[in-house]
Formats: C-alpha cells, structure tokens, sequence
C-alpha cells in the first residue's frame, strides 16, 4: 500500500513538472515573439521597439496637425501600437495637461432608486463630455463625507457632484449639490421641481 502510494505522488509530481516546463516554454515564446509583451507597453518602449524618437511616436499617435511626417512612418507606428497593445497613460497625460477629466461623486446610497437614477443621469452626461467618474457612498455619516471628499481629492477629481448630502463646508474645487441641504459659499445648488417633475 505503501509502495503504491509513493508510486502516484511521483507521477502527481512528475504531471506537475511538465505542465510547469511547458508554461515556461510558452511563456519565453511570447516574449521572443513580442519583446515588449512582459508587461504594459509605455510610449518610450514602443518608440525603442521601432527605432523612432518618442516625440515622433506621441505625435502621431495623438493626431497632433501640423507635423511632416511620412505616412509609412505613420502607419508604421499605428501597427506597431495595435499589435502591442500599447494604451496611453492617462496618468502621464493628466500630468503633462494639468488635467484628470475626472470628477467625484457622493451620494447617500448606491441602491435607493432616486439616487441611482439621479446618478446615472449625471453619469451618462460626464462619459459625454469625455469625463470619467468616482463614486462613494456615504450613508450620510459625516465622517464618511468628509474622509470620501478627501479621498477623491487625492485621487485626483476636478470637481465634486453631491446627490442629497449635507455638506459641512466649501471645499477647494467645484463642487455642485443636488438636493444640497443648505446654502454654503462656492457650492452650486442645484434644487429639483418635484412638481414640474412628477
């Protein structure tokens, strides 16, 4: 019994040494197949990969007019970026544009039925206008309030939209209140028609 036992945790082990070597193997063939594929693809990788200065690289990749580059630079380029999957740091671009396109959302509750469709609203017109959103919960615990506010701060948000939330004070970027509970300087109220909207 013994003996047979040791016999299946040899061949478990074995299995388990050839499935690992051929994970290896395929692994170092994706890289030899694409040098850069070892993680996210930055713009100074692919520039390197092509042999092109990073500026010509940003250039065309971001459409800027003006500049005399040839189209076979350009559509070298632009296969070159599909077929590595490079995507553009947001973060790089935000630092370099003073600009995070982002804005914060508080609300009470993300399953109430006004809220969410109050939110939804909202979020539908930001992704329109080529902002992207946070969104915290608070359950009007004013401790949440504030430490939520402060996060998305940090985080980076331009602004602030409250969906019924009592805020406390002003705070140093735009902050718009829907539903706000009292009149703060720097705060634009945005007050509903209930009736108007019944």
């Amino acid at each position: 019994m013994m003996r047979i036992k040791r016999v299946r945790e040899t061949a478990t082990s074995a299995k388990s040494r050839i499935l690992r070597n051929d994970l290896h193997r395929k692994e170092k063939r994706m890289k030899q197949k694409h040098p850069l594929a070892n993680g996210p693809v930055s713009l100074k990788k692919l520039a390197e990969h092509l042999g092109l200065n990073p500026a010509t690289v940003s250039v065309v990749l971001n459409e800027v007019p003006g500049r005399s580059i040839p189209q076979s630079t350009r559509d070298r380029i632009k296969a070159a970026a599909k077929e590595l999957n490079y995507q553009p740091s947001l973060l790089a671009r935000s630092l370099r544009n003073r600009r995070t396109l982002t804005i914060g959302i508080l609300v009470p509750e993300l399953s109430d039925g006004y809220h969410t469709q109050v939110l939804s609203g909202i979020g539908d017109h930001l992704m329109d206008a080529g902002y992207f959103y946070f969104t915290a919960h608070h359950r009007h615990r004013k401790n949440l309030i504030e430490e939520y506010s402060q996060m998305l701060l940090g985080r980076g948000a331009e602004a602030l939209i409250t969906i019924d939330t009592a805020l406390e004070h002003s705070l140093p970027v735009p902050v718009a209140a829907v539903a706000g509970h009292r009149r703060i300087t720097g705060i634009t109220n945005v007050v509903l028609d209930h009736r108007f909207a019944a």
